[in-house]
């Protein structure tokens, strides 16, 4: 039985970042969301839980993941409030840009700056299409001009509306490559996502039940929903939380505190490392030559050469 909330219901952020703060499921709702495969590099970051970066605290993403290989980072957020154009067309790009910014760039590299899909599924908006992508492009040649900033936002009601009608016949067929390559399928998972996040009563969420209940995913949601909804007194614990309103908590701190702490070790091994290969040179230069020693301990021979040149100095 799908037992509805009407103030905690699917389209809530709350609710929803406890829901795809699940793993598996975030992942499932993005892919259907970018159309490409996604493989998540750890968990699924969420602000219900608490546990987002203090620098990224003043947008307090719904749900943060890295995906796998230095990818990229995707976000995935619910919308329901109804801002008008300008407001929301800024809002994710000002988040994707503090996700990019954010990340630290070493010695000048910023080749390796990791790429941000910023995704926002909207309830309350109408748009010609139902997911809308939008990305650095050259102005003059329409051509990418990078990867790195990308934001995607879903129309709900126009997917309903879409995947209804002419598309159906084309999502099911997975042969069917009669579309742009930069348009993104609507599939049936995207389909059942979009039902789910429309329901505003319980009549929908009965419909819902009837029409998808019995498929894997729609079983799924249900499951997660009646579990997120199930302790009210939780939920009204966590929208009510200094976390909403403050910048900083005792949980962010601990984390940031966690990272510091283990960057600190990670340069304390370096730092042991880089002091065990400079003895080994010393101790190798009282018999061989600098070429000899940089050879036999394959280190860069100006290493070797600015050891000999402490030596003598030194000496």
């Amino acid at each position: 039985m799908f037992k509805y909330n009407q103030k905690f219901r699917p389209a809530n952020d709350i609710v929803f970042a406890i829901m795809f703060g699940d793993k598996n499921m975030f992942t499932r709702l993005a892919r259907a969301v970018t159309g490409e495969e996604i493989e998540l590099l750890d968990k699924v970051r969420t602000q219900a839980e608490l546990r987002e970066d203090a620098i990224l605290s003043s947008i307090r993403f719904d749900t943060y993941a890295e995906l796998i290989d230095d990818k990229g980072i995707i976000t995935l957020d619910m919308e329901r409030s109804k801002y008008k154009e300008i407001r929301l067309k800024r809002r994710p790009v000002f988040y994707a840009a503090r996700a990019i910014s954010t990340q630290d760039v070493i010695d000048m590299g910023y080749e390796y700056i990791k790429p941000v899909n910023v995704v926002f599924v909207l309830t309350e908006h109408a748009y010609p299409y139902g997911i809308q992508k939008i990305g650095l492009t050259d102005l003059k040649t329409h051509e990418l001009y990078d990867d790195l900033m990308n934001v995607t936002i879903v129309y709900v009601n126009n997917v309903i509306k879409k995947y209804d009608g002419e598309q159906k016949v084309k999502t099911d067929d997975q042969n069917d490559n009669n579309h742009d390559s930069t348009d993104v399928r609507i599939t049936a998972d995207m389909y059942t996502f979009a039902r789910f996040f429309a329901i505003s009563s319980q009549t929908e969420a009965d419909q819902f039940s009837e029409e998808l209940g019995s498929i894997e995913l729609g079983k799924e949601l249900i499951k997660m929903y009646n579990a997120a909804v199930a302790n009210t007194a939780y939920l009204e614990e966590l929208s009510n939380a200094p976390y909403f309103v403050s910048r900083l908590n005792e949980v962010q701190l601990a984390y940031e505190r966690e990272k510091a702490a283990t960057k600190a070790a990670a340069k304390a091994t370096l730092k042991a490392e880089q002091q065990t290969i400079e003895r080994a040179i010393s101790k190798s230069l009282r018999k061989l030559s600098p070429e000899e020693v940089a050879d036999l301990l394959d280190v860069p021979l100006d290493l070797v050469n600015r050891i000999a040149a402490r030596q003598t100095s030194i000496s």
